[in-house]
């Protein structure tokens, strides 16, 4: 399925993309990172690539009320459709947002493309065989192909990625 233009998104989506542009704009100050995050919200803008059918609601949505706490971010995540990320969503980039129930460790993985995380909730993450360390809320990190992990603590963890693939 091709990128659906602007005016066709479902306005879930589109609110989605504001948003996460909006904080990875704000947050993302590494110099690889904002010039990573100003690609992909072009190429979002431009509607190039191919994206995915709609998923559904996991079990672990039942966390977002908890993780997020604001009213409208929680409406725009309540809406979107939810998946379990086993490959990205277009052939040139991604945009996502994870969520981790409490005391879940996202196992260590690498991949190819750059990526930067923005984190929105409390929770540590580890690149390479560093320490694990926390971001902290509003914070963002970049890695280009290294091995990193994620774990939430006592509440759910939530973050926005965005990879570049192209």
């Amino acid at each position: 399925m091709k990128g659906l233009p602007v005016n066709e998104r479902p306005e879930a989506l589109q609110a989605f993309i504001r948003a996460a542009h909006a904080a990875f704009s704000e947050f993302a100050i590494d110099p690889n990172a904002t010039k990573s995050i100003a690609r992909i919200f072009n190429a979002i803008e431009a509607q190039r690539g191919d994206i995915k059918p709609a998923g559904n609601k996991l079990p672990v949505c039942a966390y977002l009320a908890v993780a997020t706490q604001i009213s409208a971010r929680q409406k725009i995540l309540r809406d979107l459709s939810w998946r379990r990320r086993a490959t990205y969503d277009r052939s040139d980039l991604g945009l996502g947002v994870s969520l981790l129930a409490p005391h879940v460790r996202y196992p260590d993985h690498d991949h190819p493309p750059e990526e930067t995380y923005l984190v929105l909730t409390e929770g540590l993450f580890r690149q390479g065989q560093g320490n694990w360390c926390s971001p902290g809320v509003g914070g963002s990190f970049y890695k280009s192909m290294i091995k990193h992990a994620m774990r939430s603590l006592d509440k759910p963890l939530l973050a926005f990625w965005a990879p570049w693939m192209a």
